[in-house]
């Protein structure tokens, strides 16, 4: 790769991730009413869930993290970090930067 292609790959990562601002979304995770999906049986970390966007409106997102905890009782809880559209661009970017052939 010549400096100036990585320089490109640069400059186009820096203005994907100034481009608008960035939203991650932590949403809860509940099982006291019998979840239909369940994290770490119907998904994982990297997965892409539907959820609520910016307006309401359902939005694919990328499943970053899942914590699961459990009480003294053994009640299970937890909550996943799901990340927007832009991470995926980013990181597409940066492994071409680093000549890695990962995809998101």
């Amino acid at each position: 790769m010549t400096e100036a292609t990585a320089a490109n790959l640069v400059s186009v990562s820096l203005l994907v991730r100034g481009a608008v601002e960035r939203v991650q979304r932590t949403r809860e995770l509940t099982f006291a009413h019998g979840a239909r999906w369940l994290p770490l049986r119907d998904y994982l970390p990297g997965d892409r869930l539907y959820a609520p966007g910016e307006a309401g409106q359902r939005e694919a997102l990328r499943v970053r993290q899942i914590t699961l905890t459990r009480t003294d009782c053994g009640v299970v809880s937890g909550n996943r970090i799901l990340d927007d559209r832009l991470a995926d661009q980013e990181l597409l970017v940066r492994c071409r930067i680093v000549g890695t052939s990962i995809r998101p």
